[in-house]
């Protein structure tokens, strides 16, 4: 599963903690992750649970157009190569 800290910023790209296989749930707590744009922008919410896939927080991110996209990649690094690129 991945970690994830309740709020991270980004003023270019961060990759989130790696999964091996994208197809299994990415978190373990039911929990919103903040999301600031630059360094003073008010952030935004994404609602993740025990259930949610890597591609569903993507999805999520996307859909909320601030300006943020969020990608999984196959980063190549075993042992888990599956990484969230925002």
């Amino acid at each position: 599963t991945l970690s994830f800290n309740d709020r991270f910023a980004a003023s270019d790209s961060i990759v989130a903690a790696t999964i091996a296989d994208p197809a299994t749930n990415a978190v373990t707590h039911t929990r919103e992750i903040a999301i600031t744009v630059g360094t003073s922008g008010t952030p935004f919410y994404v609602d993740v649970s025990p259930t949610t896939k890597l591609s569903d927080i993507a999805d999520a991110i996307n859909a909320a157009n601030q300006n943020v996209v969020a990608t999984v990649v196959n980063t190549g690094q075993s042992p888990n190569p599956y990484a969230l690129i925002l």
